[in-house]
């Protein structure tokens, strides 16, 4: 694989291409269009289980403060 691309080898002459090999231009577009989008969203389904992991460990160590009127605070 080569920038996305399966390498057209001598064999590939030889013998013809695989089945599924795109036909047309567009059919090709098409499909790595899909695959961008599958991809696209496993990424944020990824990055989604990680927020709330962060935010379960986060929430886990959190300590609440309670500050009085007259308390001195920084700012």
């Amino acid at each position: 694989m080569l920038f996305g691309c399966d390498l057209r080898l001598p064999c590939d002459v030889l013998f013809g291409l695989p089945p599924d090999t795109p036909s047309s231009s567009e059919e090709y577009i098409q499909n790595l269009q899909a695959r961008f989008e599958v991809m696209l969203n496993f990424a944020r389904e990824q990055v989604r289980l990680a927020m709330e992991k962060m935010k379960t460990r986060y929430d886990t160590r959190a300590t609440e403060h309670r500050f009085n009127e007259g308390d001195k605070v920084w700012l």
